[in-house]
């Protein structure tokens, strides 16, 4: 994922999940274990994607937003 991208996608985990230290981020394996994990969050985290990098996410996708790692992933598909 390019720097730009992915200091984007950082800022987006940041609104969505209220991390107050980017540090942790990096500590972050599983989304599911790590953070405030809902439904409501993967939605908003998908939409925010979606809008801040003008892509579309496939459907097949959302189920996939499970990690940083996997996100990351996803976003590459899209040229990220």
């Amino acid at each position: 994922m390019q720097d730009a991208n992915k200091v984007k996608f950082f800022q987006i985990l940041i609104n969505v999940f209220k991390i107050t230290n980017i540090n942790e981020i990096s500590e972050i394996k599983s989304i599911e274990d790590n953070l405030q994990w809902d439904s409501l969050n993967i939605l908003q985290l998908i939409a925010l994607c979606e809008k801040d990098f003008s892509i579309t996410i496939d459907i097949e996708d959302y189920e996939k937003f499970i990690s940083i790692e996997s996100i990351e992933n996803i976003l590459k598909k899209h040229n990220l």
